[in-house]
């Protein structure tokens, strides 16, 4: 017998009580970017401010979009002056961008398709997740840029066997929870911990206690805790080492490992944390900053996502957005370009 889920307010009261110190993130040692999106969390009204219409989509991160689409546009909820706006200006004075967007999503559904994971995303159509606000159909399901991403990803993690029944996932850099969402699905049973800054845990915690009602929510883990089968651990940067006593099967990292100062991704990388850890699977970019292209404030490269304690079994271009063209001003020159290096896909054994 299930009990009332409680309300957004209650929710975040919870996560307040759990984690009052949610400002220590500004103290951290943080690349510009994160810096910068954690300023505009606190400068838009910090945890109050946050609620099922932004929890996917604000400063500076996004579902990464999908073309405009009259389906959306008249779906229950979604006909509204923002929405009108932008599919008027997708068809009109954004007609190119919106043209760039349709084909990269077209390569990454094709992706999808042939590398066995649409049958996950017939599983999972994006359209009744919480908090979507923009996505595209093919009559069948329903999908957008990240959430392509994340069934991908996903597929990869369940074909492979990295998250078996009752086994623990340690995700660093969760965002909101969309990946976690569609293996537990399929793994019911496993342990999922989120490891991120406070903002994102909120986002997370919300949207996954919103899809996962009666999964086990843990907000207080330390090292002494047990997890029981079936639950989401909410673990802010701060207390990462508290994770040591664990019997990890799955230590992951998507995109965030290259944006972070070397000291920091360091302290990662060579953590017993992620040493001991049966499996590694990792999503980054070749070089974070090209030396024409200064995209992030570190100096990281391939060469340095070298896991002692494991061997190599998988790595290869990662395909998702590989040949999306977005419009970007490099060179004091703006028109459609990829992005300045590509990202690679690893996947590691202990």
């Amino acid at each position: 017998m299930t009990t009332d889920k409680p309300s957004m307010h209650e929710r975040i009261a919870k996560f307040r009580a759990a984690f009052p110190l949610a400002e220590s993130d500004g103290q951290l040692n943080l690349d510009a970017k994160h810096r910068a999106i954690i300023d505009k969390f606190h400068q838009e009204g910090g945890i109050e401010s946050i609620d099922f219409f932004n929890i996917r989509n604000w400063a500076g991160q996004s579902d990464l979009g999908a073309p405009s689409s009259l389906k959306f546009l008249f779906s229950k909820g979604n006909t509204n002056f923002r929405n009108t706006f932008a599919y008027l200006a997708a068809k009109s004075f954004r007609f190119n961008d919106d043209k760039a967007l349709r084909a990269s999503l077209n390569d990454d559904l094709w992706i999808v398709k042939n590398s066995a994971a649409y049958e996950l995303l017939l599983k999972n159509p994006v359209s009744e997740t919480k908090g979507t606000t923009n996505w595209i159909s093919d009559n069948k399901t329903s999908f957008n840029m990240r959430w392509l991403r994340y069934i991908y990803i996903a597929n990869q993690i369940l074909t492979k066997n990295l998250v078996q029944s009752n086994s623990v996932w340690v995700d660093i850099g969760s965002f909101y929870g969309g990946l976690q969402s569609i293996v537990f699905r399929e793994k019911p049973d496993s342990k999922v911990i989120l490891v991120d800054f406070h903002h994102q845990l909120l986002r997370s915690y919300l949207y996954l206690s919103e899809m996962f009602p009666n999964a086990n929510h843990i907000l207080d883990f330390n090292s002494n805790s047990e997890i029981p089968s079936g639950s989401f651990v909410y673990v802010p940067v701060q207390k990462f080492s508290e994770l040591r006593q664990l019997n990890i099967k799955l230590v992951s990292n998507f995109f965030s490992f290259g944006e972070m100062p070397r000291s920091v991704f360091e302290q990662y990388r060579d953590s017993e944390i992620v040493k001991n850890a049966e499996n590694i699977y990792c999503v980054n970019r070749f070089v974070s900053s090209p030396f024409f292209d200064r995209t992030y404030d570190t100096d990281l490269n391939v060469f340095d996502y070298e896991f002692v304690s494991h061997k190599n079994n998988y790595f290869d271009v990662f395909p998702m957005h590989h040949y999306q063209s977005v419009r970007r001003s490099i060179f004091g020159i703006t028109r459609f370009r990829n992005t300045s290096s590509s990202y690679f896909e690893m996947i590691c054994s202990r």
